[in-house]
């Protein structure tokens, strides 16, 4: 029993100093897909939106930090995309992001995650663009790009809402003869652990 409670003891002051770095990230997030090219559906007021949306869950984990308090590591994400198809996305990248500038009892942050997405499936205008062309698009596995603009509270350093462009590309036919695919203006929240 003094060793189970030595060891108990141990992990639990272990959990504790993991903790408190805060290396790992939870970030569930939903939004709505729109039929604009990347730069206007960050004009997210404007945006011309579809009847298809996202609920995605990304896990992100801090393993390092450059110049200027940058901070970097991997992410993998999924979500379920429903509208007017139900169908799934996974992706992985690395991301960068910035720890924030404090503005009273408010930090804000800005960050980008890069890399690769799969769909089993097309939909909405994503599928209208791999039809719609004398060329032979696929869409299937593409560039991810997700800029970010985080919010959280000093007394709550933990939780953040986070706006993302959730962004599919070819990168100018780069893969799959692919420019535009599908884009999003999502909003969500991150847990740090």
């Amino acid at each position: 029993m003094k060793r189970f409670i030595i060891v108990l003891v141990f992990f639990m002051v272990s959990l504790t100093a993991f903790a408190e770095t805060y290396k790992n990230k939870l970030h569930v997030f939903t939004g709505s897909f729109t039929s604009d090219s990347m730069g206007k559906t960050a004009n997210f007021i404007e945006s011309d939106y579809e009847d298809n949306y996202l609920l995605a869950l990304a896990y992100s984990r801090h393993i390092g930090n450059l110049f200027f308090d940058i901070e970097y590591g991997p992410e993998v994400g999924f979500a379920a995309r429903f509208g007017d198809k139900g169908t799934y996305e996974g992706w992985g990248g690395l991301f960068l992001r910035h720890k924030g500038i404090t503005v009273g009892s408010l930090r804000i942050g800005v960050g980008i995650t890069g890399g690769v997405s799969w769909v089993n499936e097309t939909m909405g205008k994503e599928r209208e663009r791999t039809k719609n062309s004398h060329e032979d698009r696929d869409a299937y596995v593409l560039f991810y790009l997700g800029p970010e603009i985080s919010f959280s509270l000093q007394k709550f350093p933990r939780w953040e809402l986070v706006y993302r462009l959730h962004h599919r590309s070819g990168a100018d036919g780069t893969v799959g003869n692919m420019n535009e695919a599908y884009n999003a203006n999502t909003i969500g929240l991150r847990y740090s652990f």
